[in-house]
């Protein structure tokens, strides 16, 4: 049988998908077929079902990778390991329904490139008969394929992004008005894209006031050549709100410039604009702050010229608004003692720092006045600076205030002598030029005779009289030759440099004697000024600073015991008084081995409300005969280390002891501040030692406060303080400084040391009401205590015009009779518990 016609047509079946091929087998019939397909690229083959072997022709050989050999079918020679199965079914499925197949698979050539082709087939048959040939075509389909996927991912890319985008993006079909929408449109406009189909619909959505401007802009440029148009309007939200919308679109249009699709972008501008509103408003509000403001706030550029200066700091400055010297170098308006300071502040802040100092600079009236300065750098988006802000404080009157402050940390109020810590150091550098020069030092101790008397039956104004009486005569006397302080309560003292002997010395106390003999009058009555006073002269080499104090009050101790009214001088047999300070401290001793040392509680009270602050834990002991005894009783003993040192380990165990009780039974106690003498220092492990007691007891460290007096900062020990504070600060206790006020370098100490609380001393709130002088310190401590972020606590309240007084100065806490004396710890729970702290205020002095 003629199978030629039979087997073209299966090559015809097999190109019915659109490829062109050609027979596998030369045909006389079918030769311009064969050169028309290899012409094309496309490779021809047959498969003999009776035999099993396939071949191709060149042109698939080429594609396949393989020389055109016969190949028996089952091997699939090239055919890609993983496309195998799919090639195999493919070629059962035709053997079956002797039908050809279409199917699109990988081939590995022998240079080990992958290609995809495409094979068709057709089945060549007897007539009648059963199938005798597959015959088809092959062609190499790799660059169409890849160009597909390249397609399908651009698509896709351009899918996800449209999705992605929080802009609205839409196309809208010209001609039938169709539109569709990406996810932003439900996502942020809260509409289904399947409910906004055309765009009449979504001309409804358009604020009223904007929709026909709208139409009209958007209908102009579809009649125009322009294919751009950009607009901003309202759009109604789901929810029924109007977004600020910024619309762009893009117009396609055909060969013929007709308009077929518009591609739309609206993007949300609501919250731009409400951000460009709110940073409008905050400039508003700014220039309304800086305008607002006290201070005087200038702009400058990176080389300290003046760019701005603020209304108000022109005024500050006693300079109007248009004679503000706007281009002047800013350093230039300042002293020349101070310039230097400033030019290197400008080129500490052009460099990208934050500078700051103080100082005096004159307005332009001449009214000297203190600044306190901070210049830093305005930085740009690279930030790096751009210009300076400076800006300026009025200290004037804090500079003032801590200058007065300063004063009377060293002096005393009352008689504007000197104070104590100030003579003691005055004292040491005069023992050191002593030593250095071989010229004798002269010290003179003084004692008012009855002081004490005056003040119990005349009343305080009369004692304060005597105090500043011979505060003036004794420098009258001395005219200069000495440094006279007053030393505390009715105790004063002088320190003569260069005397030439004893009697030199005595001859200077004599004439102080006599100047105090001489009456006066005050309010109506007449008094005396009779003083005791005790001398010593720095004889030996050995001898210290402490030594001649020492010995100068073993000679006033004996002139007031023998000798009233009269100069003493020291003699080395005058020891023996000391058997008093002795016997004090045999007390202490036998009340330490004893166990009786016990704290009594005064409460600190909040002053607004009336409630219980905290407590300071108060010295007693209980005599065995005589009960309970102040401290005054065993003074001399907190001078000797070790004795000092065992009161303190028993009073703070005590204490510790009380605190785990109170917790125990869920009282609030807030704090309890104990007292710590300058003798607790000297032991190097003191902080240690109660932080050891404190976890062993369980006792938070924050309940515990440590109170001390600038004494401890002055006397022996006073390098182991500092270690010390740090430590209880660390770990969580609170510093409190006692007494602030009376001493020489609190100020100092303040900057110098953890202090958390300053308790303003009672002799300034006990004439506060009738002293202004009074008033204006413990106005000055509370200003101080602000600025540095300390607690301030005011003593001696104890009268309720005193707490009204402080509540109006701005004072937070007090402490004195006024709420309670101090209590044993078993009555701590009742005063906690009781109201009357509550009614303090409005409790009637007693």
């Amino acid at each position: 049988m003629d199978l030629a016609p039979e087997y073209m047509r299966a090559f015809a079946d097999g190109a019915r998908e659109g490829t062109a091929i050609a027979p596998a087998m030369p045909l006389r019939s079918g030769d311009f077929v064969a050169q028309a397909v290899a012409c094309a690229g496309i490779g021809t083959w047959h498969f003999d079902i009776a035999t099993g072997v396939t071949t191709w022709d060149a042109a698939a050989s080429e594609i396949f990778g393989y020389a055109p050999q016969p190949r028996s079918l089952l091997g699939l020679g090239p055919v890609h390991p993983e496309d195998r199965a799919l090639v195999q079914e493919a070629l059962k499925k035709s053997l079956q329904d002797g039908r050809g197949f279409n199917v699109q698979f990988r081939v590995v050539r022998t240079d080990g490139e992958v290609r995809w082709v495409h094979a068709a087939s057709g089945v060549a048959r007897e007539t009648d008969g059963p199938p005798r040939y597959l015959a088809g075509i092959v062609s190499d389909v790799t660059a169409r394929r890849v160009a597909d996927e390249k397609l399908r991912q651009a698509e896709e890319r351009h899918r996800l992004i449209n999705q992605a985008s929080s802009d609205l993006i839409y196309e809208w079909d010209v001609a039938t008005g169709e539109l569709t929408w990406n996810d932003t449109l439900a996502n942020h406009f809260g509409y289904s894209p399947d409910n906004l189909t055309s765009i009449s619909e979504f001309a409804l959505l358009l604020h009223p006031d904007e929709c026909t401007a709208l139409q009209e802009g958007v209908a102009k440029v579809l009649k125009s050549d322009s294919t751009q148009f950009a607009d901003t309007h309202r759009l109604k939200r789901g929810d029924g709100s109007y977004a600020e919308v910024q619309t762009t679109l893009h117009v396609i249009r055909d060969l013929d410039g007709k308009p077929v699709r518009v591609i739309g972008n609206l993007h949300d501008v609501s919250q731009r604009k409400k951000m460009d509103a709110a940073l409008r408003e905050s400039e508003a509000v700014n220039r309304s702050i800086v305008e607002a403001s006290t201070d005087v706030i200038k702009l400058l550029d990176l080389g300290g010229r003046l760019l701005f200066m603020n209304g108000s700091g022109a005024k500050a400055l006693d300079i109007d608004e248009q004679g503000i010297p706007l281009g002047s170098l800013w350093a230039s308006l300042w002293p020349r003692r101070a310039r230097s300071v400033v030019r290197e502040a400008v080129a500490t802040a052009a460099a990208g720092g934050v500078a700051r100092f103080s100082e005096a600079c004159p307005t332009r009236l001449g009214q000297n006045k203190w600044w306190d300065v901070v210049i830093s750098p305005v930085l740009g988006s690279d930030g790096t600076p751009t210009k300076l802000v400076a800006i300026s404080r009025d200290i004037t009157e804090r500079k003032e205030a801590a200058e007065r402050l300063a004063w009377g940390a060293s002096h005393d109020h009352l008689t504007a002598l000197p104070n104590r810590a100030f003579f003691q150091e005055a004292l040491s550098n005069s023992v050191a030029r002593s030593r250095s020069s071989k010229d004798n030092l002269g010290l003179l101790l003084f004692d008012l005779d009855d002081f004490k008397q005056v003040n119990d039956t005349l009343g305080h104004d009369a004692g304060d009289a005597v105090l500043k009486t011979f505060a003036t005569r004794i420098q009258e006397a001395m005219a200069g030759r000495a440094t006279i302080a007053r030393l505390g309560g009715d105790e004063f003292g002088a320190l003569i440099e260069n005397v030439a002997n004893e009697d030199e010395l005595v001859g200077h106390a004599n004439a102080i004697l006599q100047r105090m003999r001489e009456p006066f009058v005050h309010a109506g009555r007449i008094l005396d000024c009779h003083v005791t006073i005790g001398a010593a002269l720095l004889s030996a080499d050995d001898e210290s600073a402490d030594d001649l104090l020492k010995n100068a009050d073993i000679a006033l101790y004996v002139a007031k015991g023998s000798n009233r009214g009269s100069p003493t001088v020291f003699r080395p047999d005058h020891r023996g008084a000391m058997q008093q300070r002795q016997t004090m401290i045999n007390l202490a001793r036998m009340a330490i081995s004893e166990r009786r040392i016990v704290p009594f509680y005064q409460p600190k009270v909040a002053l607004a409300e009336g409630r219980v602050h905290g407590f300071e834990a108060l010295l007693r002991w209980r005599h065995p005969r005589e009960g309970i005894q102040l401290p005054a009783t065993i003074s001399a003993a907190f001078e000797d280390l070790d004795v000092a040192a065992a009161i303190s380990d028993q009073m703070i165990d005590q204490v510790i002891s009380d605190m785990r009780s109170w917790l125990d039974q869920g009282l609030a106690f807030g704090h309890v501040a104990v007292n710590a003498a300058a003798a607790e220092f000297r032991r190097d492990n003191f902080a240690e030692s109660v932080l050891e007691r404190l976890e062993r007891a369980q006792v938070p460290v924050k309940y515990f406060q440590l109170e001390v007096t600038e004494t401890v900062f002055l006397g022996r020990g006073a390098e182991y303080v500092g270690r010390a504070l740090k430590l209880l600060d660390d770990a969580g206790a609170s510093i409190a400084l006692d007494d602030f006020g009376t001493g020489y370098a609190s100020l100092r100490h303040l900057k110098q040391f953890p202090v958390h609380v300053i308790k303003i001393d009672q002799s300034f709130v006990r004439n506060m009401d009738t002293d202004p002088d009074d008033a204006a310190i413990i106005s000055a401590v509370l200003n101080l205590g602000r600025s540095l972020d300390i607690g301030v606590v005011a003593e001696g309240v104890e009268a309720a015009a005193h707490a009204q007084r402080l509540r109006e100065l701005g004072c937070q806490f007090g402490q004195g009779f006024l709420y309670s004396a101090a209590v044993a710890a078993a009555d701590v729970p009742v005063l906690l518990r009781s109201r009357w702290l509550a009614e303090a205020s409005d409790a009637p002095a007693s």
